[in-house]
């Protein structure tokens, strides 16, 4: 279910620019292709504006939260195994 939620959550980034919301441009050597970042429209701008916040200002601000859950989880387990190593011996 994670991966299905995380495989929309990447469509819903990358697939604006096939509906006309800017557009792919080749790079480089013509072996791939980038959002069209060059070109100063303000479709252009909306678009690197939807990119920067839910593309990176969203996930990046998600992480401190997710770590603190892990560490309060650890540091219970930790205090769980002492009393438990407490407890049996």
């Amino acid at each position: 279910m994670v991966c299905l939620l995380a495989w929309s959550y990447c469509f819903a980034l990358s697939l604006p620019p096939l509906f006309g919301w800017s557009r792919y441009i080749p790079e480089g050597f013509f072996t791939s292709c980038s959002w069209d970042y060059s070109s100063r429209t303000a479709a252009n701008r909306a678009f690197y504006i939807y990119l920067l916040i839910f593309g990176f200002i969203l996930p990046a601000g998600r992480e401190p939260g997710l770590f603190k859950g892990i560490a309060l989880h650890q540091s219970a387990g930790e205090v769980g195994a002492k009393f438990h190593r407490e407890l049996c011996w």
